[in-house]
C-alpha cells in the first residue's frame, strides 16, 4: 500500500499480531521474562495513538494484566495509600476514603477525559507513559508518591524495587521501567492532619481538554498558619512534569499572605522554561503560569481548595 500521499493521521500504525491475558502477577512477569518486547496494556486508552506513533512496524504482542485481580486493589494503611496498578481514574474518585486522603489526586482523576474514558484509563497508564500533560503526575508528585517494579528473579521468585515518582519518569515520554519489569503499585505517604492539597489545570475549553497547563500543590502548616513543608509540580508546560523546589522554599517559614504567595507565584515561573505546541504558546504558559500557582495557594489559605 502506498502510503505517501496519505495525511500523517491516515497512515497505518503498527498492527496488533496477539493477545496474552495471564491470570495472575507471576504469571504476567513470566510472560514479560520470557518476551521484554511484549506491551502491557490495562485500560487500553493510549494503545492506538501509541501504535500509531512512528509509522508502520513490526506486529506487536498484547499482554493484557485486566484479569489480575491483585494489581486493582487499593489499600489504606496507617502511613500509606496504595493505588495497584490496573486501579482506574474512576476507582479513585469513588473511593469513599480517597477524596479525604489524597484529594488533589481525586481531582486530577475527575479532569481526565470523559466518564467513559475514565472508567477505563489507570492512573499507572497516565505515569507510564510519562506525557508531560498527564494530569495525574503532577498530583502524585505533589503527593511525594514513589513507584513500585516488579519482576521475576532467577529462582522464579517476584523482585520488586520502589523508585520515587520524580526518579521513575526521565524525560518526555521515558521512565526507568526496565522491559522485564511491571509496575505493581503506586504508593503515597499518608498525609498528615496538618496538610492541605489541591490540583489545578488550565485548558483550551471547560471540559475533556488536554491541559495547558496543571499543578498538584501540598502544603502543611502548623497551628499558627506558617508553612512547615510544601511541594508543587507543573505540568503541561515542559519536556517532563517538572517539581517546582523554588516555588515550595519560597513558602515555607511564612504564612500563606499575599506576599509569600506572590513570592512563591514568581520562584515558580522563573523555574521553568516553558515549551511552544499546538494548545498555546510558551508566551502564554510563562504569563498564566503565575497566576495558576497564586490561584492554587489562594484556594488553600481560603478553605476552597475541594471545590
Amino acid at each position: 500500500m502506498d502510503v505517501s500521499g496519505l495525511h500523517p493521521v491516515q497512515r497505518p500504525g503498527r498492527a496488533v499480531e496477539r493477545v496474552r491475558r495471564p491470570a495472575d502477577l507471576v504469571e504476567a512477569l513470566a510472560h514479560l521474562a520470557a518476551d521484554p518486547d511484549l506491551r502491557p496494556v490495562a485500560g487500553g486508552t493510549d494503545l492506538l495513538l501509541d501504535l500509531h506513533r512512528g509509522g508502520p512496524g513490526d506486529p506487536v504482542t498484547l499482554l493484557d494484566l485486566t484479569a489480575v485481580t491483585e494489581l486493582r486493589e487499593i489499600e489504606i494503611h496507617d502511613d500509606t495509600v496504595v493505588l495497584g496498578a490496573t486501579a482506574t481514574h474512576n476507582d479513585v474518585v469513588g473511593h469513599p476514603q480517597l477524596r479525604d486522603l489524597v484529594l488533589p489526586l481525586a481531582q486530577a482523576c475527575l479532569e481526565i477525559g470523559s466518564p467513559q474514558l475514565r472508567n477505563r484509563a489507570t492512573v499507572v497508564g497516565n505515569i507510564v507513559t510519562a506525557s508531560p500533560a498527564n494530569d495525574t503526575i503532577s498530583a502524585l508528585l505533589a503527593l511525594d508518591a514513589s513507584v513500585r517494579l516488579c519482576s521475576l528473579d532467577d529462582a522464579g521468585e517476584i523482585s520488586q524495587r520502589v523508585l520515587p515518582l520524580d526518579d521513575f519518569i526521565t524525560g518526555f515520554r521515558s521512565t526507568a521501567l526496565r522491559s522485564n519489569e511491571l509496575v505493581r503499585s503506586v504508593e503515597i505517604p499518608r498525609p498528615a492532619p496538618s496538610s492541605t492539597g489541591v490540583w489545578v489545570k488550565l485548558g483550551n475549553r471547560a471540559a475533556q481538554a488536554i491541559s495547558v497547563v496543571h499543578l498538584g500543590v501540598v502544603v502543611d502548616r502548623d497551628d499558627v498558619g506558617v508553612v512547615t513543608r510544601a511541594r508543587l509540580a507543573i505540568g503541561s508546560v515542559a519536556e517532563r512534569v517538572t517539581l517546582l523546589p523554588e516555588a515550595a522554599a519560597a513558602l515555607v517559614g511564612h504564612p500563606l499572605l499575599d506576599d509569600t504567595i506572590a513570592a512563591s507565584a514568581d520562584a515558580a515561573t522563573r523555574a521553568v522554561e516553558p515549551i511552544d505546541d499546538v494548545r498555546a504558546t510558551a508566551e502564554y504558559r510563562s504569563a498564566t503560569i503565575a497566576t495558576v500557582v497564586g490561584r492554587a495557594l489562594e484556594a488553600i489559605r481560603a478553605g476552597t481548595h475541594r471545590s
